[in-house]
């Protein structure tokens, strides 16, 4: 019997290991091979192909970034400061409102949004204009049915998103704060 308790504590302890790997140091890993010019060794090639569109549109956006930045009145640090605060739960309660709820614009997606992310210290509301911007209903349509395509992983997908845009930010920094002057 003390054998078997003993087993039990060990698989208990691996079982917690394991869990904190998979919410810390998993989106770190994805996100700093997501985020690498050089082709991963962890990812397949048929993902690794996806993987190259997402780095083209994700570096479309960061070209992007300043003017987000001077128009919504950030700075640098502030906007890895949200990215660092905003809550996964929130993001998906966000994502579970959006998909229940029927929405018109741009502008209602966003007002629905509002209603489950809220970040202390922040006005989101100083995002809008850019969003209803740079944003299109096809594009939202589009992420959703990403999202429930694979709703069983959000909660994993999420954290890599964060840790993968403050990666990002990060490594485009000097660069950032340049085209912000």
């Amino acid at each position: 019997m003390k054998k078997f308790f003993t087993v039990f504590i060990i698989l208990l302890i691996l079982l917690g290991a394991a869990y904190w790997g998979a919410r810390v140091y998993l989106p770190k890993i994805l996100a700093r091979t997501i985020t690498s010019e050089a082709e991963s060794k962890i990812i397949p090639p048929r993902i690794q192909d996806k993987m190259d569109v997402i780095k083209t549109e994700v570096s479309d956006r960061m070209e992007e970034l300043p003017t987000v930045l001077k128009t919504s009145e950030l700075d640098y640090d502030d906007l890895a400061d949200l990215i660092k605060k905003v809550e996964t739960d929130q993001i998906v309660d966000a994502y579970e409102a959006l998909k229940s709820q029927a929405w018109e614009s741009t502008d209602d997606a966003f007002d629905i949004g509002l209603q489950s992310i809220e970040v202390e210290g922040y006005n989101l509301e100083q995002f809008r204009s850019f969003f209803n911007e740079h944003t299109t209903k096809d594009q939202i349509r589009e992420w959703m049915e990403m999202l429930e395509e694979n709703e069983d992983l959000m909660e994993l997908y999420i954290p890599i998103a964060k840790e993968t845009a403050r990666e990002l930010l990060k490594k485009n920094r000097e660069a950032i704060l340049e085209k912000m002057e």
